[in-house]
């Protein structure tokens, strides 16, 4: 995890869209993904077992999933915005990050798999499963999933975006308890990035009346992805 952290550090600050890109999703490889491999099988995790959680989910489902996932990205907007406000009235001024912005179809392309689906798979394997199950070991489900949500959410080093990933987090926990599928995690979270992506190249800017509807849909979609079988 160290070296996939300090990776970038080892090359030009320079470097193109598409060389950060590849370099992004190495750290993600590094970080996250190989860690949680060596996790399962130190946990002595079967293949079998981990076989039965990456299957293909139904197409409602999936496409629950989808569409909560699309629908979150203004909601976690008015989350991220909101946590601003209060910082800022408690004399905090957070930083707001670079937008992370292709400018050409190729680069949105790379961006599509090195920057939204192995961060994706890699990260919803590692916190989503390897690393609760780690926890558990000696505390509680759910104090297992509070403490992967809360490292999940402060690795990714902002603290107005804090929040937002603590709902998404907490979301995809519940979600990984109601359907044993890793892949609906893989389609919400890769959707999410991709989508962000997507807002940033095409340099929309939805109003606020969207965000509320995207709220609205957010809420249903989820609690029909959550709903349990009669």
């Amino acid at each position: 995890m160290a070296l996939g952290y300090f990776v970038p550090n080892l090359f030009n600050p320079d470097r193109g869209f598409i060389a950060t890109c590849l370099l992004a999703g190495a750290q993600e490889i590094l970080m996250f993904g190989v860690p949680a491999l060596l996790l399962l099988k130190g946990l002595g995790e079967s293949k079998e077992s981990v076989k039965s959680i990456v299957r293909a989910p139904d197409p409602y489902t999936a496409g629950l999933s989808l569409l909560s996932s699309v629908a979150y990205v203004l909601s976690a907007v008015i989350i991220a915005s909101v946590t601003y406000v209060m910082l800022e009235g408690l004399g905090i001024k957070p930083v707001i990050p670079e937008p992370f912005t292709p400018e050409a179809l190729p680069e949105l392309l790379v961006a599509l798999v090195m920057s939204a689906l192995i961060p994706a798979i890699c990260e919803e394997t590692f916190f989503r499963y390897a690393l609760p199950m780690l926890f558990e070991r000696k505390l509680s489900r759910r104090h297992s999933v509070l403490l992967s949500s809360l490292i999940f959410s402060a690795l990714h080093l902002s603290l107005v975006a804090v929040p937002m990933l603590m709902v998404m987090s907490l979301l995809m926990h519940r979600v990984f308890d109601r359907h044993k599928n890793l892949i609906l995690l893989f389609i919400f979270h890769g959707m999410y990035n991709f989508s962000v992506l997507l807002f940033n190249y095409t340099k929309a800017e939805p109003g606020f009346s969207a965000a509320l509807l995207s709220i609205a849909v957010f809420v249903i979609a989820t609690k029909f992805l959550l709903r349990e079988e009669a």
